[in-house]
């Protein structure tokens, strides 16, 4: 079963932000929708003297993830990506 790109986009959001300590690993920001949703974070945030912000995803190269083929085919194959968590500036 497909799972939707939206969806799969989501979960590797979750696993960047939690392998990462809920952090942005360019600007060292805190999450700020994780940090709604944990005090435990908030408190870590606060102790550490952190700042927090809008984080989002981004691909970078590293572990494989199933892609469709691009020349319109059937067939998929695994290409070669990681999920990096980074802060989107506000302008």
């Amino acid at each position: 079963m497909d799972i939707p790109y939206i969806v799969r986009s989501l979960l590797m959001l979750g696993q960047a932000l939690a392998r990462d300590g809920y952090r942005c690993m360019l600007t060292g920001l805190f999450d700020d929708a994780s940090l709604n949703r944990s005090r435990e974070l908030r408190e870590l945030c606060s102790l550490a003297g952190a700042a927090s912000g809008d984080i989002q995803a981004c691909r970078i190269l590293g572990e494989p993830m199933q892609d469709v083929d691009p020349a319109g085919g059937d067939e998929q194959r695994a290409t070669p990506h990681k999920v990096c968590a980074a802060t989107v500036s506000r302008a």
